[in-house]
């Protein structure tokens, strides 16, 4: 049991992920300088180790989803193929901004869309669905550029350090909120930032800038929302996780530190974390709520 619904699932996207950075970041590479963007090669096996980890990690959780999907999570799995794919079009377009935003645009508008294509159907009204949708695709279209931006300038772990504290406040509160199969899902995020933390140190040149932290943050917003519309996850809570991985663009605002400055990373790691540990206080709060009053709902 531990090994089926735990050590593979969760920790076996995290081996992929590694042992493919590993290959194509690796320090006995012929890699880019610093001051040079990395390969489209590179810039893809970022997206194509968390498309692909996330996708096999649900295959062994819940099987393959039949297409098109009838649940909001097995959307998810489909949406990890087409993420990955499209992050290799990231890739290439990495010096377009105008083309390379569209692309990502498009990928945050039609992955939202499926998802929650049910309550737009028969709960939400037409503007509450545009408002849900143009809220999801500024998030990612903020997570590619504004995040992107922060992982170039600070480099090394700090990126995946911020974005594994957020998913570590996701997966607590989804625990806390009686949904252990979005915790498993937040818990594979985890492990493959905290490979990407691994990487970083043996790889300098290892940065998730562009499609790394683009298929990130879309599955990782993606779980928040399904925490919120269809578990029990808090208002506040799915805001202050939304913002966590945000830490690192706070921390790379001040023009006077250098780039890959120990004061930003500091400060990255310390904002993230306390955004993180907020969000799960909320939810721990709230369950502890619903317990007092002789209640509590499961979510799934």
């Amino acid at each position: 049991m531990l090994l089926n619904e735990v050590i593979i699932p969760i920790l076996g996207p995290a081996f992929f992920a590694g042992i493919l950075w590993l290959a194509v970041w690796g320090p006995w590479r012929t890699a880019p300088a610093e001051h040079e963007s990395p390969t489209p090669i590179q810039h893809a096996s970022l997206a194509l180790a968390l498309g692909v980890g996330l996708l096999l990690g649900y295959l062994k959780l819940a099987g393959w989803p039949p297409f098109p999907a009838k649940t909001a999570s097995q959307w998810l799995a489909l949406l990890a193929i087409a993420w990955a794919v499209l992050g290799y079009g990231v890739a290439l377009l990495e010096a377009k901004r105008g083309p390379r935003m569209a692309v990502v645009a498009a990928l945050a508008l039609i992955g939202g869309a499926l998802q929650s294509q049910v309550l737009m159907k028969h709960t939400w009204s037409v503007p509450v669905s545009v408002l849900w949708l143009a809220v999801f695709a500024v998030l990612v279209l903020l997570a590619s550029e504004a995040l992107s931006h922060a992982a170039r300038r600070q480099g090394g772990a700090s990126a995946p350090i911020a974005g594994m504290l957020g998913a570590m406040g996701l997966f607590g509160s989804m625990l806390l909120s009686y949904s252990a199969f979005l915790g498993q899902l937040s818990a594979m995020l985890v492990s493959m930032m905290g490979a990407a933390v691994v990487v970083s140190w043996i790889s300098k040149r290892f940065t998730l800038a562009g499609p790394g932290v683009t298929v990130f943050y879309v599955f990782y917003l993606s779980l928040i929302g399904h925490g919120y519309f269809y578990s029990t996850l808090p208002g506040w809570t799915a805001i202050l996780l939304a913002l966590a991985p945000f830490a690192s663009v706070a921390a790379s605002l001040p023009a006077a530190w250098p780039q890959r400055s120990w004061k930003a990373f500091f400060v990255s790691v310390l904002l993230s974390g306390a955004l993180a540990g907020g969000a799960t206080y909320i939810a721990y709060a709230a369950r502890m709520a619903k317990v007092a009053a002789g209640g509590g709902s499961e979510g799934y």
